[in-house]
């Protein structure tokens, strides 16, 4: 999935029935009181709002999360339900937090 050399915090996400959803977010600064992360290629974002952790974009979401953890979550993702993107199938993404360094 790559690396990242910003120093700020990552995530991988893997493993998605969507593939353009798979890849490295790096934080981008924040939304809804938490940290929001972009994806390095596609430009999609991660992000808390009203309630949910989302992936996707503003109003075409893949995937949430209904947690409400200061983090995102490692589990309990399912295919967004209001505002989906059609491309968004099972199964949904496996998270995992990224280390971050130059490479």
């Amino acid at each position: 999935m790559g690396c990242c050399c910003s120093g700020e915090a990552a995530y991988g996400v893997s493993l998605a029935g969507c593939d353009r959803v798979n890849g490295v977010y790096v934080q981008s600064g924040s939304y809804g009181g938490r940290a929001m992360f972009t994806h390095r290629e596609h430009g999609l974002n991660l992000w808390y709002n009203d309630g949910e952790w989302r992936i996707g974009g503003t109003r075409d979401y893949y995937y949430v999360n209904k947690s409400d953890d200061d983090n995102p979550p490692i589990t309990g993702w399912i295919i967004a339900d209001s505002y989906c993107n059609s491309d968004a199938t099972s199964p949904v993404p496996n998270i995992t937090k990224k280390f971050c360094k130059c490479c």
